[in-house]
This record gives structure tokens, sequence and C-alpha cells, in this order.
């Protein structure tokens, strides 16, 4: 079903198909946490209020995070503790989950005292953009004695968040699709213009030569 090193197309077609289907993505002109804008938004928020939803993506996380073999996962606060929880219970077999307080200077972990010094641990979150958010839990993990051994996110934004995560911490960042199969699926509905999808393509690429910031 899924793959560690390489998530296939038909899933991440489907999880794009999920995410189009449950009003997830917006097209939109929009103000990003950084300040930057973006044509377009992602709120897996969403999923919140839609179970089903938010199972189905889950099931196919905790099928990578298994398949990495971790001790533990854990959700980025606070958007990402709904995913992180569901995905340690829908598995096949139910997977510890951490939970980071929002104040990083909090030396222990909601839910540590469970697991063993040196625990293999995976990050959950909802999307990666240029990846400056992950910084802090990967390296606040890593100073507890966890190891840290991928992020896996619903959507890759692509826009170089995950070569900068691993060049700069040396931990892969696995996606279940990325925008570009939204995009797709967005046209296939035709649920968006030529003229809008090069908008958002031509933002993506601006997005690559940008310095990360502390977004997603």
């Amino acid at each position: 079903m899924t793959n560690c090193i390489e998530i296939p197309i038909a899933l991440s077609r489907a999880v794009a198909r999920i995410l189009v289907n449950s009003e997830c993505v917006r097209i939109q002109d929009t103000q990003l946490t950084t300040g930057r804008r973006a044509p377009y938004y992602i709120n897996l928020r969403e999923v919140s209020a839609l179970p089903e939803v938010n199972v189905a993506i889950c099931r196919e996380l905790a099928a990578v995070v298994q398949c990495l073999g971790a001790d533990a996962i854990m959700g980025i606060p606070d958007a990402s503790n709904l995913l992180a929880m569901t995905t340690g219970l829908v598995g096949e077999s139910k997977i510890p989950v951490l939970r980071m307080p929002k104040e990083l200077g909090r030396e222990q972990l909601f839910g540590e005292s469970h697991l063993p010094a040196g625990a293999s641990v995976v990050v959950i979150d909802d999307v990666i953009s240029d990846g400056g958010s992950k910084i802090k839990p990967v390296r606040h993990l890593s100073a507890l004695g966890y190891l840290v051994t991928a992020i896996v996110v619903v959507v890759n934004r692509c826009e170089g968040g995950a070569d900068f995560i691993l060049n700069r911490e040396q931990v892969p960042v696995i996606a279940l699709c990325t925008i570009h199969h939204i995009l797709e699926e967005l046209s296939a509905q035709s649920r968006i213009t030529p003229e809008q999808r090069e908008q958002i393509e031509s933002y993506i690429r601006e997005a690559n030569f940008q310095s990360p910031t502390t977004s997603s």
C-alpha cells in the first residue's frame, strides 16, 4: 500500500482527491503566518469536522509510520495534534503519541515517561512549505535523546522545505501528496482555471528561491 521511500502515485492522487473534495484547498489570495502572500491555502483543520476524511488520511500516515518502524510519533502543535492522535489509533498496530507543549522550553514531553531512552520518533504535520517551523521540534526531540527518523506530512507545498530539512537536520521528509497532485485534481474537476494554475506554479517557483522562515 505505502512505500517508505516513495509514495505510490495512485495513493498521492487519491489523497489529493480527498483534500479537494473536502474543500480543504482554497484558491484565494492568502496571507501566511510568515507575512508572505500565497495564491492558495491548504487548511487541514477542516478535517476535524469530517471524521471519515480524518481517518482515511491518518490510516495512510500510520502505514508510513509503521513502515518506518518508529517507536512513537509526535504532532507539531497545535495544528497537527489531531492528526497525530488519530494516526496513533487507526493503524494496524497502535503507535504511542508524544505531545509537545507550545512552550518549547519545557523539558519533558507529554507521554515521554512511557518511552525508552533513545526511542525513534516520527514527526507528523499537515503541510511543509519552506520547512522553517520543523527545525525547533526536531532539535527539541534530539536534545531530549530521541532519534528523529523522518517527518511525515500530508502535503508538500514544494517550496524547498523537504530539501532544507534534509540538508540542515539530516531528516527525510515524506509526503502523501504534493501541491502538484492537488493542481492536477483541481484541473481534472474544472475547479481551477489555467490562469490560476499558472499563478500558483509561478508562486512555487519563486518560493524556492526565498530563505526559510518559521512557517510550515
